[in-house]
């Protein structure tokens, strides 16, 4: 048996009696342990690690030692560097390689969630054979990447359907959905959610069972569940899903956000073509999203409203506001204003387009009542 392998923010620690061995992870200088390219080598190294220590280990947990918090996603660092769509995909094709290695380890591997696993970090926990959380209002599991004009490229896009069925991966995938850890039980994303002070206990127990493959059992009966599982197992069954979905990113979006529909495209390609056609589609896709305007206004835009939060100032009390442009974009902003109780104005050079940016924004508000963000008392007044 070897020393444990030490780096700056991935820990492998040898099997106890038990012969379940620990990857931890602690990025010291990031509170919530963002992916960045040491970080990935640094699990490259710990997977590695284990590997060769297979003789001795029934199994393999990977644990965060932040308080809280497990991987919250990628570092943006690494999505703003490359200057051409070349070097955006080369970055995740290696994340997807070293989330291979982890899948694909002889051993028993387990994800110990006790915080927000989200984009990145939601794809590590998805490379593992089984997935407990603590029950905490931290823990948040879900793909926002749709939410900076990018799409899940650590094989989000592969594993997710494969696990929770394809209607409703592609929910989570398409709308940039997060759940909390029982609605993540609820969908099958987690195996089991147990009080915050068992959670490793709970993973060792797990971690003793046999490895299992990716695809989830079948609903059976006559419920609307077991009907959709039969659907999502035919061709036929899934290409209407497909259209569906395709339809409903049109109506949201007008054509104008690429996506959800390059997300949707490598999901097709997925489970139609297998997973490495998928995972090729999906880190293609990534690299030309991440180089796109779109792209990096919305990036610029989060980090802008994260430095904006970290100023005290007093707040102005706002009561009306105007919006240019009735696009998707404009409409959104336009129904999240009316939504806190502005009055809204939204302008446009062409009036077909105010037009249409009302009935985006009507169409916002009917899904909002829809999905109970708000009741219809309140979709009637906005």
């Amino acid at each position: 048996m070897t020393a444990a392998a030490a780096s700056p923010s991935v820990r492998f620690d040898p099997p106890l009696e038990d012969r379940i061995g620990r990857i931890t992870i602690s990025r010291p200088d990031d509170s919530v342990n963002a992916i960045n390219a040491e970080l990935v080598e640094a699990l490259a190294d710990a997977v590695r690690t284990a590997r060769a220590e297979s003789d001795s280990l029934r199994g393999l947990i990977l644990v965060s030692d932040k308080s809280n918090q497990w991987v919250a996603g990628a570092d943006l660092k690494i999505v703003t560097r490359p200057t051409d769509a070349k070097q955006a995909e080369a970055v995740v094709r290696r994340f997807q390689a070293v989330l291979e290695e982890l899948a694909w380890l002889p051993c028993t591997t387990v994800a110990a969630i006790n915080g927000a696993a989200l984009g990145g970090g939601l794809e590590l926990a998805l490379a593992c054979d089984y997935r407990v959380a603590a029950d905490l209002p931290s823990v948040s599991l879900g793909q926002p990447e749709v939410n900076l004009g990018l799409l899940p490229a650590g094989g989000g896009t592969q594993r997710l359907p494969r696990l929770i069925g394809l209607e409703r991966a592609l929910d989570l995938i398409l709308n940039g959905r997060r759940l909390n850890a029982r609605r993540a039980r609820r969908a099958g994303l987690l195996d089991e959610v147990v009080h915050p002070t068992v959670l490793e206990r709970a993973a060792r127990q797990w971690a003793a069972r046999p490895k299992r493959a990716l695809d989830r059992p079948l609903a059976v009966g006559l419920s609307v569940r077991a009907a959709i599982d039969l659907a999502e197992q035919t061709p036929l069954g899934r290409q209407l899903i497909y259209r569906q979905a395709r339809k409903a990113v049109l109506n949201k979006t007008h054509g104008h956000y690429p996506a959800p529909l390059e997300a949707l495209e490598a999901v097709e390609i997925g489970l139609e073509q297998g997973m490495a056609a998928g995972l090729e589609a999906e880190a293609r896709a990534f690299g030309e999203l991440a180089v796109s305007d779109t792209a990096k206004n919305l990036i610029w835009l989060l980090l802008a409203t994260q430095r904006q939060k970290r100023h005290h100032a007093a707040s102005a009390t706002v009561e009306r506001m105007a919006v240019v442009g009735a696009g998707f974009m404009g409409a959104a902003i336009a129904e999240v204003g009316a939504a806190a109780g502005l009055t809204v104005r939204v302008r446009d050079m062409q009036p077909e387009a105010v037009a249409g940016g009302l009935a985006s924004i009507r169409q916002m508000v009917d899904e909002g009542v829809a999905r109970r963000r708000f009741d219809p008392r309140e979709g009637r007044q906005i």
